[in-house]
């Protein structure tokens, strides 16, 4: 049997509702560990965010901000597991952002006209900072680079 039979078989064979059952058991055994360790990450993940879950409501800005708050804050905590070099870079650009929320909540609870300005200043640095473009010059080898990419990207590149 030739190639094209081959493709021309497999194209016209129509799975069975069974066979795709079996074959769905068979893989989720194979990757059991996979999915334990997922199912459990996924758990932590919801005790962990409980409360900006919870406390949602779509018309709210304020729940965007806590839960990037949160999510920045808990990647900055843990950036010491970093496995690359100068990760120290967005260790430190991670809290930095984590403060710049920080004070966005502090001048929110001020509520004056001059906070409002403030505010919406710290926004746009905020902005510009996770989700601008940036060069990164990196060194190897006595060899400079100089890339350019997303900020946004680099915290999980």
């Amino acid at each position: 049997m030739n190639l094209e039979e081959m493709i021309e078989r497999q194209n016209n064979h129509k799975e069975t509702k069974w066979e795709v059952f079996k074959w769905e058991i068979n893989y989720f055994f194979s990757n059991i560990h996979t999915n334990i360790r997922s199912v459990l990450e996924g758990i932590g993940n919801f005790w962990r965010f409980r409360s900006e879950i919870y406390h949602y409501r779509w018309w709210d800005h304020a729940f965007l901000h806590r839960t990037i708050r949160s999510r920045l804050n808990f990647m900055a905590e843990n950036w010491k597991h970093a496995h690359y070099l100068d990760s120290e870079k967005e260790e430190k650009e991670l809290k930095e952002l984590v403060a710049m929320l920080d004070l966005i909540e502090k001048l929110e609870d001020d509520c004056t006209t001059e906070s409002e300005k403030e505010i919406d200043q710290i926004y746009a640095e905020f902005g510009r900072r996770l989700f601008g473009i940036k060069d990164y010059v990196e060194e190897y080898d006595g060899k400079t680079y100089v890339k350019t990419h997303s900020a946004f990207r680099r915290l999980w590149d």
